[in-house]
């Protein structure tokens, strides 16, 4: 199985605390926010959830040039919502569609059974969101 030893020992928001916390604040600001994550959901949802995360944070070291990243993760009776937003370059998305790092994205979340939006044009940086109903 390839979950996270964070996600096993501690769950979804201090592994994400951490893997933000390992990031250099001089390559880029994170501001990491959640909400209601204390409760552990099943360890698949919270596996795949940390990967699309990570993707879309990695995505952002990697293609973006920003100088900040918002991650905001909160947890309510429908489900889970996750907005990645940055304030890089941006990108054309109907030219990225092929994009390895944006179709493991989608098909995480397609997993889960969620739903995603990307929002980005040049210059205007990018937004990521997610939401992912919870099993009742």
């Amino acid at each position: 199985q390839m979950m996270p030893l964070a996600i096993q020992k501690q769950g979804l928001k201090q592994a994400l605390q951490s893997f933000t916390d390992k990031i250099d604040n001089q390559i880029i600001e994170i501001d990491l926010h959640t909400e209601n994550l204390d409760e552990r959901m099943d360890s698949d949802t919270e596996s795949v959830l940390y990967r699309i995360i990570q993707e879309c944070v990695n995505n952002t070291l990697k293609h973006a040039n920003a100088k900040r990243l918002d991650i905001s993760v909160i947890r309510d009776a429908e489900g889970i919502s996750a907005t990645i937003e940055d304030d890089g370059k941006g990108f054309e998305i109907n030219n990225s569609k092929e994009g390895i790092g944006l179709k493991n994205i989608i098909t995480r979340v397609s997993y889960l059974k969620g739903t995603v939006e990307v929002d980005s044009s040049p210059g205007n940086g990018t937004l990521v969101a997610i939401h992912v109903p919870l099993p009742l």
